[in-house]
């Protein structure tokens, strides 16, 4: 085989690639949009300094659960959740999670729980949800997540 040709076979499988990668973050985009994320427990709740900002951390274990009929799978492989992102009721960002989580399998209509995810939320955040969560009453269910994916290389926002 010529060069010529190596090069346009190559071409050819990485637009396919593509083709493949992007059809299957489109799917697991759909399958987390369903999914109900749930605290389940908090535990090393410590406030700190960082820059002369305060801020509080904590470890959370979190129940995901998958009320479709199809299995979510991550493998490390191709697909790495990078980051949980936490928002309260209105959209305001509540929290950051740093996860690096290189698989995660939650079959059809079950959950699965990651226990100890790291947590760090700004002090002014914390006392804004608290007070939002005083005049509302703080429902888990209004809790919304998002997942910052690295596909080969690439970062998504799914959720």
């Amino acid at each position: 085989m010529t060069t010529k040709n190596i090069l346009i076979v190559s071409a050819i499988a990485i637009v396919a690639a593509g083709f493949v990668v992007k059809d299957e973050i489109e799917r697991l985009k759909q399958l987390f949009l369903q999914f109900r994320i749930k605290p389940v427990a908090i535990r090393n709740f410590s406030a700190k300094f960082n820059d002369f900002k305060p801020f509080v951390s904590f470890n959370m274990d979190l129940n995901f659960y998958n009320p479709t009929f199809q299995n979510f799978v991550v493998n490390g492989t191709i697909v790495t959740i990078k980051k949980i992102l936490f928002y309260d009721e209105n959209s305001n960002l509540l929290g950051v999670s740093d996860v690096n989580i290189k698989s995660l399998q939650v079959d059809a209509n079950t959950g699965t729980v990651i226990p100890n995810i790291p947590i760090t939320l700004s002090i002014g955040t914390l006392i804004g949800a608290a007070a939002t969560m005083v005049a509302n009453g703080f429902n888990v269910d209004t809790l919304r997540t998002e997942m910052i994916v690295s596909v080969l290389g690439l970062e998504y926002k799914i959720g």
